[in-house]
């Protein structure tokens, strides 16, 4: 499992990632966040609450899933966000704006 926010939030490694056999990645979790944790912020409040849908942050979301498509570990991609603002909308809502950002990013 490859879980973008917590990829993001360890400590990345692009050539690492680039090294691991993509047919040993089950899955991609997809959300985005600022470029650093928002001053005075938990690490855990912003992963439990303050996730972004894709594209509406500042995590190299692209650069990532190049990397992923050239070593074979794009599989079964999905989008983890949570979030307050995902709470108010409607499963329909969610699943509709998941899938034209799914549409977007990974085309």
């Amino acid at each position: 499992m490859l879980d973008l926010w917590h990829y993001m939030r360890g400590r990345p490694d692009d050539e690492l990632l680039r090294s691991l056999p993509g047919d040993r990645i089950g899955a991609v979790q997809l959300c985005d966040a600022p470029a650093s944790v928002p001053p005075g912020m938990a690490v855990a409040t912003e992963g439990l609450n303050h996730r972004l849908m894709p594209g509406n942050g500042d995590f190299p979301i692209t650069r990532i899933l190049e990397i992923l498509r050239s070593t074979g570990g794009l599989n079964n991609i999905g989008i983890e966000v949570f979030s307050g603002e995902l709470d108010r909308m409607t499963a329909i809502e969610i699943g509709t704006a998941a899938r034209r950002i799914l549409d977007r990013e990974v085309a």
